[in-house]
């Protein structure tokens, strides 16, 4: 449900936004931990897999444009806002830029593929080197593809 245009104030949308990421954070970090220190190859699995799945839904959230759009208004409603909170604002707008919220939809959509697969990538070099195989193929096309 989308919040109502006279609701967006600066507390009710940045606020929003920092407790969800917060939580986000803090749940897919106690999930993935597993990935690190356990003895037993299916929890160490089943925490890469969490880790996956959190990356997977950081990204999508990074790339709303409805929530874009809601914190520009925000922000731009927000005139005596000073500080560290002003500070947030801006980095949370400047993160939107740099995560291609205001690219056309054919370029946003191929950025997120991008990013989904490199983290997925990411998780396959970690998990190699944390069992000490040090097998680069799982990096396969990806790395060829961004040479050239």
């Amino acid at each position: 449900m989308a919040l109502p245009s006279a609701e967006r104030t600066f507390d009710a949308v940045f606020g929003g936004l920092a407790l969800a990421r917060s939580t986000q954070l803090c749940r897919g970090g106690m999930l993935a931990f597993y990935r690190h220190v356990d003895v037993d190859k299916e929890l160490r699995d089943a925490g890469r897999e969490a880790r996956v799945a959190t990356d997977g839904a950081e990204i999508e959230r990074k790339i709303r444009v409805d929530l874009h759009e809601v914190s520009k208004e925000a922000r731009t409603k927000a005139v005596g806002v000073v500080g560290e909170d002003r500070n947030f604002a801006d980095k949370l707008l400047t993160e939107g830029k740099r995560n291609g919220l205001e690219l056309a939809e054919e370029q946003r959509t191929e950025l997120v593929s991008l990013r989904k697969e490199l983290s997925a990538l990411c998780v396959a070099v970690q998990r190699q080197s944390n069992e000490g195989t040090h097998d680069c193929q799982c990096l396969g096309n990806f790395m060829a593809d961004a040479v050239l």
